[in-house]
């Protein structure tokens, strides 16, 4: 059904390709922009060391980066070659949701580096 009104209406589609691109960019700038606040925030309960925090804050932002524009350059590949029907689904399913998992993942690597560290020092622990 989406072949057929992109063979015979497809310029009638409200959103390009280069649109998706714009969206998508800013709101990846955004989430940039909120991932070391985020991070510092729920990192400065845990009893890390500020430079910890500031190495796990970085890679997660390094990865950001990194993940953003890869992701962007093979979802414009595959709009190219399935069409742009798949816009919304890539947006929703490829956008926040990854960032979201990425995000948690760091953060779940800082609370088993954070329970490593503690073992060693049990007087740390308290209930």
């Amino acid at each position: 059904m989406s072949g057929t009104f992109f063979y015979f209406a497809g310029e009638r589609f409200p959103y390009t390709a280069l649109d998706f691109a714009n969206v998508w960019i800013r709101a990846e700038f955004v989430v940039w922009l909120i991932i070391p606040l985020l991070l510092a925030i729920i990192l400065g309960t845990l009893p890390l060391d500020p430079a910890i925090t500031l190495l796990y804050s970085t890679m997660t932002l390094l990865y950001a980066f990194w993940f953003s524009a890869i992701r962007l350059t093979l979802f414009l590949a595959f709009f190219h070659y399935a069409g742009l029907i798949w816009l919304p689904l890539v947006y929703f399913l490829g956008g926040f949701l990854l960032d979201f998992l990425y995000i948690v993942s760091y953060y779940s690597m800082a609370v088993s580096r954070t329970t490593r560290i503690l073992r060693q020092r049990r007087e740390m622990w308290r209930w």
